[in-house]
This record gives C-alpha cells, structure tokens and sequence, in this order.
C-alpha cells in the first residue's frame, strides 16, 4: 500500500522532489495557488483518485476513508475542490506530498492540464516563480508610467467596462456576481446545425463533469502543452449571450484591481463595434481615439511590447474584412490602414512585435477561416451547475428564497437548460424574484402562476418592464408594435445588429423610457449601433407582435420564410409563436397590452398541425422541435389531436439536453399508453432520467441502453415501476453504469410491478451484496419476469447461490441470459440444482464464456431434469475432450433440449466435435453448432 506505480527514468522522481524541496512554504503556496484550478480539474478527472488517496495516507497526509466518503457525498468536482484547498492548507509537507503523487499520477490517463502543470515546473523551474511573482506584482515602472497606468486602470474599471443597465440587480455583475464560466478548447469552426443557444446547451451538458481541456479564466495565456510555449494570440468563441464579453469585461477588472495578468503593463480594451466607423487608420491612432489621455506617454508605453495587452471583442460585428492571412501589413504604428489590416498585423506580430492579442468572436464568423495565427481557441460554454447555483444565491441575498428558487428550476428542465447561460440566468432570476421576494401566499398557491415554459419566462419579462412605466394600454402596445415589427423584419433577415436609420423606417422612439428597458445601444455617437438586450428577447418580440398587431398576410409569409432557413435559425421564434397561442400565456402580458388576436392563435396551430403530418419519418431533431412546441403551447389534447396514434418515439443516438428531454416527456403525457421509447446512446444523466420520470409508467418498451445515469437516476425508473398503472412491459438498462446497489432498488419495484416481462441489464457491475435484493424479487410470487439479461456483470461464482435461492421460487422466468461472467467456481452447482427443479420455467440458457472447463461439466448434469429448456449456450468456453461424455448425455437426456451451441470451444478435438454433431441422427430435430 501507498507506493504508486510509475514509469520514471531513474531519479526523475528524486529529482522532481529536489525541485520542489528547493521552495519555502510561502513560495510553495504561491506555486500550488497559481496551478490551484488545473489541480482541480486533474483531480476530479483522474481515474486513479482511490491510488492518489491511498498514497497520501501513507504519508500521513489525509486519512483515506474520511476522504473516500467526502467523494461518495460530495461528488467528484466538489470533492476535489475540497481536497485541492484542504492541502493547501496542511502546509509544506502536504503540498510537496500531494503535488509528488499527482506528478506519478500523469501517466494514467490523465487530462491535458496535469503535462502543462509538470513541464512549466520541470521545465522552468525558478523562472515560474518568477512569472508567479510577475503575475502578482507586474513590471517596475517608472513614476510617470506608474501614475499614467493608475488613470488608465481607473478608466477602464469606470468608462471602458459599460454596465448591462442600471437596474439594481445588474450595476455590480462583473465585479460583485461574476461566476466562473467553462473556457474549453474547440474543434475547428463550422456552421453550426441547430439554433446557437440550444446546440450550446447540448455542448454544455458534456461538460458539467470537468473537461479535460477546460482553461481557468485567469490562465489564457498561460503555457501550452502543443506548443511548447505561451501563445501570444488567443481566440475566445461562444454564442450569443454566453459570456464572452463578461469574460473579458473580469479580467479586465482583475487586471485594473491587481488581482491577475499584471505581467502586462497596459491592457487595451477595444469593440470591433465601435472600429466600424473607421475606414484606415493607424494603430497609434487606434488608441489614442479610445484612451485620448495615454497621447504624451504612449511612445514609452509601446518601447516593450511583451508587457501589452490588446483585447479585441466582437469580431462577428466587425463590418471590416478580418484575413488572418493578410498579405499586405503595416509595419509601424504610424502607418495608416485599413482597420482590419491593423488588427491583423498585431495578431502577426508585424506591429509591436512580443504583445499579447485576444479576440472574441460567435463561432459562425470563423467557419471556414484560416486562424491557425490564434495558437489557443477556447470556447465560452456558460456555467457550471455550481456556479448558476452561486449566481442565483448572490442574486437573492436570501438562503430560503434561493433554495425555493433551485428547486423550481430544478423541477423545469426547460427553463433550468439556460441557467448555463449568464444573460439567461439573469432574466430567469429577474421574473422569478417577482413571485418569491415578498410573498405572503403559501408554495401551493404561488406554483401553478409561476412561468413554467420559455414563452410564458419571456411574457412574464417583458410584462415586469411594462409594470416598472405605468404606461396605459395605448402607449404600450404602440410602442411594442413599433419595436416587435423591427425585430420581426430583422428575425425573419438574420440580422442582430442595425444602425439607427432602422429604428426611423419602424417608428422606434429611442428617447422612450422603456428603450433601454429592451435595447442596447454600442456608442454615443451619431453613428451609434443598436441591438436588443438578449439575443432571445428579440425572437420573442417578434413573435409577439404577430398577436398584438395581427396580420394574416404577413404572419403567412413569415411562417412561410422560416422554412428556408438554414441551421434551424428561427427556432425560438416559432416555439414562442406557438407558445403565445395558449390562452393562459397570453394573459400574462393582456394587463398591460389588451387583447391579443385569437385569430393569430388559430392561424399558428393550423400551421402547426400541417408540420407534424410527417411526424413518423422526421429526423430526430426535428422532431424533437416539434416536441418542444408541443411543449411551450401546454395543451395535451391538442398532441393527441395532432399525432393521433403515433405511439412511437426512437430518438436513440442523440445527446438530449434536459429540455429535450422534458419536452418529450411533456409530449409522453399526452397519451394514456406509449408503445416505444428508444433512448439508447442518448448520453443520459441522472438529472435526465429524473425528466422522463412522470411519463415512463405509460410507456410498454423503453431503450436507456448505453447510458450512464448510474444508481441514482434507476430510482427514477423503479419509481415509474411502483406505480398502481405502471405499463412497463420491456425495460432496456444495459451499459447505463449500475453497480450491486442499483438491485436494491430494483427488487422492491420488480416485486411490486404486475407489468414487467423482459429487463436487460447487460454490461453493468451487478455483483455484490446488494444483487441478493434482486433474487429475492425473482423469487417473489409477484413476479412476472420471463426474461433477465445479465451479460457481462461481473458476477462471481458467489452470485451462483444468489441466483439459486431466486430462482427455485420463481415459476416464470423463460430466458436467463448470463454470458461473460465468471460462474466457473463451486456455487456454480447451486445455480445447477435450482435450475433443475420442477417450478425451472427456463427455456433459453445462456452460458456463454463464463470460463467452464472439464470440472465443471458434471456439475452442469441436473439440467437433465429440466422438462422445459430447449436452448443451451456453451460457446466460448475451455471444454476439451474429457467433456464430450458428458456433453453427449447432457444431449441425449434433456427431455425438451432442441438447440446447443458449442462454438469457439477449440479445446474440443475435431473427431469429438464429429461425434457430438453425429447425435443429431438419435434426435432428430435437434440443432448443434459446433465451428
């Protein structure tokens, strides 16, 4: 115990400890606390994490079952925060200790981070502490320089970082409730296939676990394992909303407030946004037009480049030609030039040659792009559960009310799918705050006001703007009217972004006091751009407007247009078309608006029925759209109506997010009884499952095959199987990462369901005390299984008796699969003799590769007495020639055996295989295959 493997060249350990012994406990610390995050990704990542602990208790340093148990409760990603800071704070020995056993661990399987981790510090050695410091400290300056860089911190924590509104709720969210956000690498860019922000949350939910090639936000430029250095140039992508700018706008406040990246002197904030104005400039210029105040010291400023900064966000607003593979550049930061060539000369180092550059851009702008100049592309992908957790307590400022928040949202899937998202995490928190903070009714009836899809989120939105103005009916429709025309113009021509002739061609008054309330606008000058808040604010506009101002003419060509577009773009805003149709929804919004057109609604659901007239041949994503407007109109006949009945749902294959997989149970609920749901390689979580819950007992055959939602998300599925009208007549549980404890919980619903016929648990980890619970199901006179898959459980031969003791009672029971376990030991005669009673109603017997060799033959000869088993499979066995007696009688005896198979046993000797095959002529009927 406590020496761990390793594959080190001879005092290479020694000599990675020397390294570290050189250290005292404050350099130590500031070492561990630099590496603190990739510590944490590491750990929570390793497969190993049993080997780690084991290592460090017999160095004294944490007692390993208090530390296994704080795993079991906590979770992995939790746990190895806890662990990574309660080494810190044990002091030297512990740091030293931990970091020696985390540095062994590299060679299994471990994540990205731990090489970048081991090659700064053995390949750096004192020159990381010197970077450490730096990045604490930053460059002596000299008191000019010093004074100049204290102004231009201050304006850039107090001008160049705008706020989101002046709202209470948004003044402090960069500095006060910013949450970390998961920074992964990328692929190469394409065009994406669904709507941005929900092929996002399908991203997002591969990476709740730790990603192996996730970035702390605090070391984008740190170094880089391909490389081999710190790229100079990083591009940062995400959609709409998802942080980017949040991201940049933190380490900006970082940097001004000392906290990070204080090896760069300057840091240059700049908005392609605001460069559209420009035709050519210099990048002097450039600057100066943002930070006038820099003009007398801008020359010293520049003389080391390697101490500068420049951020460059919004690419995808540039109106600019942006080609990384420019040709011609400028060379001096006088000369004059297109902008787009100034930005790209200092990405190429051909101005101020040793600066950092990073860049934001949404993902579709690059597709197709030569970048390879950005030597790190990472991915914003929103928060983790933890942090959307944090935020929403931030928010509140109140335990009681946050946790009755979570557990709403936990309860929605739909709505719970954007918290990952920081700009809709907010607009949830916002509504929500309207019907928690200062309510005097009780839980039961406050629930059914509460916004339980998107649509009626964003009626309840807008409606809380509208309440804030005291406008009359008039004013407030007219207005909406104005700005749900443009946004419809600009929905149905993608576009996001538009000047402010836009806002004159629809009657759009910016001076209105509810302006702000729903749009942005980019800079003060007469040039000045605009756009809605939120990317989705502006689909439901859109949609809204086609109810508040109907018109059946352009509503028709609107519906008619979205058909053409590419990569599902339109999707938000026909499912808010569709959800507006429902009476309730509408309401939200009719106080403050009047009444909406009940002719616009009808227009939308005749629409609606003619799309899913195909239901049966869509595409699985396609038909999980549908899904999801079936969901945001709330109206379980209208489903009947439409799908009449459809009673099958294969959407097998497909990385279901928890709004599909809310909204397809929504759709399940529909219908009193459903055939089939195949859901296999759908890559479900616990949390997923826990979705489907309220419609799997109406379901006859459900496929989870491949899945690992593990014991936790199965008592969602014995739930389903306790209930009084439980329909489940096949349930697929194959590969979904079960171990011995999910059987006691599937014993007690086994033996209190009057449905199930046929359960698959193939390729789990089934063996343990707690299998003992399933036979005791199986030996229930209430059970009614005449099929039990148990391929490749890892069972031993202790299960035998196990399965024994459950199946002499058990008068059911047709099929019993038990290939690819390990039966071959002495209790393997127990499962012999139970299968030989007279209440055995096995037909089908499956032995395949359980390791049988000649010992164990006889053992196997009470299934002679079995008058009903017709099939018997022996392949992959060690069987030689000294079996063929018993083999031979094992034939000739069974009373009903129609089918052996005997393939791949090659001990068997060719003549012996001839003789078993010649038995067929004293039975005839009788199949054996032997190869």
């Amino acid at each position: 115990m406590g020496q761990m493997p390793t594959r080190y060249r001879d005092g290479e350990r020694e000599e990675f400890h020397r390294l570290l012994s050189q250290y005292n406990v404050n350099e130590l610390q500031l070492i561990y606390e630099y590496f603190k995050n990739d510590l944490i990704y590491i750990v929570a990542s390793a497969t190993e994490f049993k080997q780690l602990l084991e290592y460090m208790a017999t160095r004294n340093i944490l007692n390993m079952e208090l530390y296994l148990k704080i795993r079991s409760d906590l979770g992995p990603f939790m746990f190895s925060e806890k662990l990574v800071q309660d080494i810190l704070d044990a002091g030297k020995e512990a740091i030293m200790g931990f970091l020696e056993a985390i540095y062994d661990l590299q060679f299994f399987n471990a994540p990205t981070h731990l090489y970048a981790l081991r090659d700064e510090l053995d390949k750096f050695g004192d020159s990381v502490m010197q970077q450490i410091l730096l990045d604490r400290n930053g460059h002596p300056l000299t008191p000019e320089l010093k004074e100049i860089q204290e102004h231009h911190k201050q304006h850039l924590l107090e001008i160049a970082i705008p706020k989101p509104s002046e709202s209470t709720e948004q003044k402090c969210y960069v500095s006060d409730r910013y949450m970390d956000l998961i920074v992964s690498h990328v692929r190469p860019f394409h065009r994406s296939a669904n709507h941005k922000l929900l092929e996002t949350a399908e991203k997002h939910k591969d990476y709740v676990r730790p990603a192996a090639g996730s970035v702390s936000p605090n070391r984008l430029f740190s170094w880089c394992q391909n490389l081999r250095c710190a790229p100079h140039a990083v591009m940062v992508t995400g959609v709409p909303g998802i942080g980017k700018t949040t991201l940049l706008e933190k380490l900006v406040c970082d940097w001004a407030n000392g906290k990070f990246y204080q090896q760069f002197s300057f840091i240059f904030f700049l908005r392609f946004r605001d460069l559209n104005k420009l035709e050519k400039i210099s990048l002097e210029s450039m600057i100066l037009q943002e930070y006038p105040y820099l003009e007398n010291q801008l020359g010293n400023i520049l003389e080391n480049p390697e101490r500068l900064l420049f951020i460059f966000d919004g690419l995808d607003e540039s109106v600019h030609e942006i080609d990384f593979i420019f040709g011609q550049l400028p060379r001096d930061i006088k000369q004059v030039e297109n902008v787009g060539a100034v930005v790209v000369g200092l990405a190429k180092q051909f101005l101020l040659k040793g600066c950092s550059l990073l860049m934001t851009s949404q993902p579709d702008r690059l597709a197709g792009k030569d970048i390879n100049i950005f030597k790190r592309a990472l991915e914003v992908i929103g928060f983790l559960p933890k942090e959307s957790q944090l935020y929403i307590e931030r928010f509140f400022m109140n335990k009681e009310i946050s946790e009755k928040v979570l557990g709403f949202l936990r309860e929605n899937g739909v709505l719970y799918t954007f918290c990952y998202n920081p700009s809709y995490c907010w607009i949830i928190c916002t509504v929500l705050s309207k019907f928690f903070k200062g309510q005097s009714t009780n839980d039961d009836q406050m629930m059914p006001s509460l916004p339980k899809t998107l649509t009626q989120l964003f009626a309840a939105f807008i409606a809380d703007v509208l309440s804030k103005h005291s406008l009359d009916k008039i004013k407030a429709r007219s207005l909406l009217t104005s700005i749900g025309w443009m946004a419809e113009h600009e929905v149905m021509n993608h576009i996001t972004k538009f000047e402010k002739q836009t806002l004159s061609q629809f009657n759009v008054d910016p001076t209105s006091n509810l302006f702000p309330e729903l749009m942005k606008e980019y800079t003060r000058s007469p040039e000045a751009s605009f756009s809605f808040l939120h990317p989705i604010t502006q689909e439901f506009l859109a949609a809204l407007v086609h109810y508040i101002d109907y018109s059946p003419e352009n509503l028709e060509s609107s519906l008619k247009r979205t058909k053409f577009f590419k990569d599902n773009y339109g999707e938000l805003f026909l499912s808010f078309l569709c959800g507006l149709s429902d009476i309730s929804t509408r309401t939200i919004l009719e106080p403050y608006l009047g009444d909406f057109s009940s002719d616009a609604a009808e227009d939308v659901l005749t629409w609606l029925k003619k799309e899913v007239t195909e239901f049966k041949t869509l595409k699985k994503r396609r038909l999980l759209s549908i899904c999801f407007k079936f969901f945001e109109l709330q109206n379980k006949e209208f489903v009947l109506e439409c799908l009449g009945s459809l009673r099958h749902f294969n959407i097998g294959q497909v990385n279901l997010t928890p709004l599909d997989c809310s909204v397809v149970s929504f759709t399940i609920q529909s219908f009193e009884e459903i055939e089939v749901l195949g859901l296999g390689e759908c890559k479900l979580r616990r949390e997923d499952v826990e979705r489907f819950a309220p419609a799997l007992h109406k379901i006859r055959d459900i496929g989870f095959n491949d899945s690992r939602f593990g014991d936790d998300g199965v008592k969602f599925i014995c739930s389903a199987l306790k209930h009084p009208d439980c329909k489940i007549h096949t349930l697929h549980l194959a590969a979904t990462g079960l171990t011995d404890r999910a059987c006691s919980y599937l014993g007690p619903a086994i033996s209190a369901n009057k449905s199930l016929r046929k359960l698959r648990l193939s390729y789990n980890r089934l063996d343990g005390p707690h299998f003992g619970d399933l036979m005791t199901a199986l030996s229930s006179p209430t059970c009614q299984l005449e099929e039990l898959d148990l391929c490749n459980n890892w069972l031993a031969d202790t299960s035998c008796s196990l399965l024994a003791s459950g199946l002499r009672s058990n008068q059911s029971l047709k099929i019993l699969e038990l290939s690819f376990n390990y039966l071959n030991c002495p209790y393997f005669g127990d499962l012999m003799e139970a299968l030989s009673s007279p209440t055995c109603a096995v037909e089908h017997l499956r032995l395949k590769d359980i390791l049988l060799d000649d010992e164990h033959l006889p053992l196997m000869m009470p299934l002679i007495n079995n008058k009903n088993l017709t099939y018997l499979d022996l392949s992959n066995n060690s069987l030689t020639g000294a079996s063929t007696p018993h083999l031979r009688d094992l034939i000739l005896q069974s009373p009903s055996l129609k089918s052996i198979s005997l393939f791949f046993n090659h001990r068997l000797p060719y003549e012996d295989r001839r003789s078993l095959l010649n038995l067929r002529a004293q039975k005839p009927g009788l199949d054996i295959s032997i190869d």
